[in-house]
């Protein structure tokens, strides 16, 4: 592993640079998962997997939900160990399990994961019976100029430049293939800018 891009190396670095991604509106990008977690009962399990920020650790706290992010930034865990989360180093490719929930989070990262679907969401669905994806499917990253420069730096949370992105077709494709394997089905919520929110759940 190299070190992150320095987009990764402080908390509001990496929220500027989200927000030109997302047009100004990178904390209105949470909110069609937070609305989607609003149904659980209080004292549900939210496991969140390279949770980055900690929106949706701050949301589950007010609706009276219990939050475990995992991460391999450092200065992400130490910013949300700060304000009092249960933020831990694990990368999930290696962990043998994750802690149980009910529901498992990955926003914006599935695409790190692209040459292991099947492993990461078989981890994902031993933990919970539900996942919630929000995953960029417009590819900024293969774009020329500036913004495109920003967006592929983006993408190294320490692996290096990664200009691999989904497309709405391509993903929705892997998900399908995995179903297969896996047996789960899949809802998709709904489209926020460059992310596509994708419900799983597990078939008992």
């Amino acid at each position: 592993m190299e070190p992150p891009s320095i987009i990764y190396q402080r908390v509001g670095i990496y929220r500027a640079v989200m927000n030109v991604l997302y047009g100004g509106k990178y904390k209105q990008r949470f909110k069609p998962v937070i609305d989607e977690l609003s149904d659980l009962p209080m004292g549900s399990r939210v496991l969140e997997l390279c949770f980055g920020d900690i929106l949706i650790a701050a949301a589950c706290k007010k609706a009276g939900y219990s939050w475990v992010g995992f991460d391999i930034n450092t200065k992400f865990i130490e910013h949300a160990k700060k304000f009092g989360f249960d933020a831990r180093y694990g990368d999930v490719l290696t962990l043998p399990a994750l802690p149980k929930a009910d529901v498992c989070i990955m926003l914006g990262s599935f695409y790190h994961f692209h040459k292991h679907p099947v492993d990461i969401l078989g981890k994902m669905l031993d933990a919970a019976p539900a996942i919630l994806f929000s995953e960029p499917v417009l590819n900024l990253s293969s774009q020329k100029g500036w913004l495109g420069f920003i967006a592929k730096r983006a993408g190294n949370a320490g692996n290096g430049d990664e200009a691999f992105r989904y497309n709405k077709h391509s993903f929705l494709n892997v998900l399908e293939d995995a179903s297969k394997v896996l047996n789960f089905s899949i809802e998709e919520i709904g489209e926020f800018k460059k992310d596509i929110i994708i419900k799983i759940r597990r078939h008992e």
